[in-house]
């Protein structure tokens, strides 16, 4: 090695670290949808409706109940949402079946009277829907079955905003019915 070269550095590597101990950290995220688009939705404030026996009389016993709450939230830009686009929340029920062996009373025997709660804009609660005590037209069909609750409007077009309705509920039967507790489901849709 020639005299002026610099003398070799001691080695200075350190040693490999050895693992003492481990632990692992979850990870989540959630993830909402978009908003820019916006939605036409539909929420139901409950999952039941009681009835209780209120003005029966010596031929026809009557049976009363509310329908929960339904909102109905439209957040979409209405340049976003075709012309003459309009959307409704239709109700249909089950036949109530006998929980005590019973035979089941007829969806005719179930109606309701749809109620707006809240809400601006060309939004309507749809008819009251009779049960087949109530009488009627010749032809026309008693009961809970596509039955409307809430729409908009004749002619109007989408828009955003919010709307809650309800209605009563009626049970209409002979006065011979057979006792015990009877069920049915009421199945309520968004369409658009």
């Amino acid at each position: 090695m020639p005299s002026d070269a610099p003398a070799p550095l001691p080695s200075s590597a350190a040693p490999e670290p050895e693992e003492q101990s481990s632990g692992g950290v979850d990870v989540g995220v959630a993830i909402d949808p978009p908003v820019d688009g916006g939605a036409l939705t539909m929420t139901v404030a409950g999952d039941a409706a009681a009835l209780v026996e209120s003005g029966s009389t010596a031929s026809v016993r009557r049976f009363l109940g509310t329908l929960p709450t339904v909102t109905v939230r439209d957040t979409r830009d209405p340049a976003a949402v075709p012309e003459g686009a309009d959307w409704s929340v239709l109700g249909t029920a089950a036949d109530l079946a006998g929980e005590d062996g019973q035979p089941a009373l007829g969806v005719e025997h179930l109606g309701w009277a749809p109620r707006l709660l809240e809400g601006e804009g060309p939004v309507v609660a749809g008819p009251a829907t009779r049960t087949a005590l109530d009488g009627g037209p010749e032809g026309s069909r008693a009961g809970l079955v596509s039955a409307p609750l809430l729409a908009l409007a004749d002619g109007a077009s989408a828009r955003p905003g919010r709307w809650t309705a309800d209605a009563e509920l009626v049970l209409r039967t002979a006065a011979s019915v057979r006792p015990g507790g009877y069920a049915s489901v009421v199945t309520l849709s968004l369409f658009e």
